[in-house]
């Protein structure tokens, strides 16, 4: 009798593990692109599965290529063979980075014209079409520190100037932002002097790369903008990668 309770308890976990909902995606979710002037690098961060060791091949931004550094196999290189930094395992998903060396002349190419820190890319891996993504610019004069206080990020922003704050954002992070001036939370449009500080608050600045950072955009009422970015501190929580790929279904 208890042989045969022990098969049944041995088919019945077969079962479970064939049954239970395994990681899936159709197609890499690229969370992170960021071309970071200080070290003339663009870093895309993706998520995959476990099994998927799918690489980046392409980085295409207003019709110009950039291309991650080749690897050599012996005496054979291997175009667009770069090796795949894994950086966080969750849930059968996996967070993985790479690193495209820019020459000088193509961070020049994607220096901005104007405001706009933000650029659209076309990002493609081995075996899938290529997939549409937002990417931002990392200037290296806009850097600005950034203190963690019970896992939120403090900003203090310092008018260099007479100024309206019309509205606050930022980019490529799941962070939310408040604001507040003496402690008290404060209404935009704000007036600012030359000089006056706000405190910029952000709640859970989950880290998706080994050099990710915010971008913080603010806006005045009559169309200046001014961009700092901030190193993110706080690490994934878990389970958040497998959230990250439901809300792309």
């Amino acid at each position: 009798m208890k042989k045969w309770v022990g098969i049944l308890l041995v088919l019945s976990s077969i079962l479970v593990y064939w049954l239970w909902p395994k990681a899936s995606i159709e197609k890499p979710i690229v969370v992170s692109a960021q071309v970071i002037e200080s070290t003339n690098t663009m870093s895309v961060s993706y998520i995959t599965t476990k099994q998927d060791d799918a690489h980046l091949m392409e980085v295409t931004v207003n019709g110009k290529g950039f291309y991650p550094p080749s690897q050599t196999n012996g005496e054979t290189e291997e175009e667009n063979m770069q090796i795949i930094r894994d950086l966080i395992a969750q849930n059968g998903y996996q967070l993985r980075e790479a690193t495209i060396e820019l020459s000088d002349e193509e961070l020049a190419y994607l220096m901005p014209e104007n405001s706009s820190r933000t650029f659209l890319a076309n990002v493609s891996f081995e075996d899938y079409s290529p997939i549409e993504a937002d990417g931002i610019l990392l200037l290296e004069e806009e850097a600005a520190e950034g203190k963690l206080e019970q896992d939120q990020l403090h900003y203090i922003f310092t008018a260099p100037e007479p100024m309206a704050i019309s509205t606050i954002g930022h980019y490529s992070s799941s962070a939310t932002v408040s604001w507040s001036r003496d402690g008290r939370e404060v209404k935009l449009p704000l007036a600012m002097e030359k000089g006056d500080t706000l405190d910029i608050h952000f709640h859970g600045p989950y880290q998706m790369g080994e050099t990710d950072g915010l971008l913080l955009e603010i806006q005045t009422t009559d169309d200046n903008y001014y961009t700092r970015h901030l190193r993110e501190t706080v690490q994934l929580p878990d389970g958040y990668l497998k959230q990250l790929v439901n809300e792309q279904r």
